[in-house]
């Protein structure tokens, strides 16, 4: 899998990784089969996906080498045998609600790989707005779509950020422009249908605010055009 590849390669860990909503144990255990030697975490919230990345580090010979917590995210979790976390595959909101109870992770020593399936827009915001800064963004295509993985640190300070780059990232942290391109053309469709799809309702303010956010894309499509002569 691409996502895990490219999340694979921006770990960089001494002390131990932890992979908060395992299902099936890919990322600790393809750390394990790297030959990484920090602590490794397999975390979720429920039994069925434990069991099956149990299972596949034991098929992996690795299963001594796995921790694996039945656990809300990072609950109950010792943060002195960690410095790398990993939730991927999970909606934006419910990393921010992960993240709320982990106080711990307002912490420059914590690096965090968040790779959201949804509401990227809702986790950049709390992000921005809460002292962990945004260090950079990888894009990444895989199965017709564009994954988005941010690589983020606390810092204690909030970030400035547009409501155009809430859905889309910061474009000075762009990888790969091509699939950002794929990205803003996805994120422009999806403005217009919500602008369009709303005055019916009476919510003007609403349709009001998507159309303010359509235009800074259509902008920043204009000025990506531009630029490419």
């Amino acid at each position: 899998m691409k996502r895990i590849e490219k999340i694979l390669s921006l770990i960089d860990s001494r002390i131990g990784v932890a992979d908060v909503g395992t299902d099936h144990g890919l990322l600790p255990v393809s750390l394990a089969l790297q030959g990484y030697r920090g602590n490794l975490f397999a975390t979720d919230l429920h039994a069925l996906p434990l069991h099956a990345a149990r299972r596949q580090a034991e098929e992996a010979g690795v299963k001594d080498r796995i921790r694996f917590c039945l656990t809300d995210g990072l609950d109950g979790l010792d943060p002195s045998v960690l410095d790398t976390i990993v939730i991927a595959g999970l909606g934006g909101d419910c990393i921010c609600s992960i993240l709320d109870r982990a106080e711990w992770t307002m912490d420059p020593l914590y690096q965090m790989i968040l790779q959201p399936m949804t509401k990227a827009e809702v986790l950049r915001f709390w992000l921005c707005n809460n002292g962990y800064e945004i260090k950079a963004e990888d894009l990444v295509r895989e199965n017709g779509r564009v994954f988005r993985i941010l690589s983020v640190q606390f810092s204690g300070n909030n970030t400035p950020i547009t409501d155009a780059e809430l859905y889309l990232g910061k474009i000075n942290l762009i990888n790969d422009e091509e699939a950002f391109d794929d990205l803003l053309e996805q994120e422009i469709n999806r403005m217009k249908k919500k602008a369009e799809g709303i005055p019916a309702s009476g919510k003007n303010g609403e349709a009001a605010f998507y159309r303010r956010i359509l235009q800074e894309m259509q902008e920043i499509r204009k000025y990506r055009l531009a630029k490419k002569g």
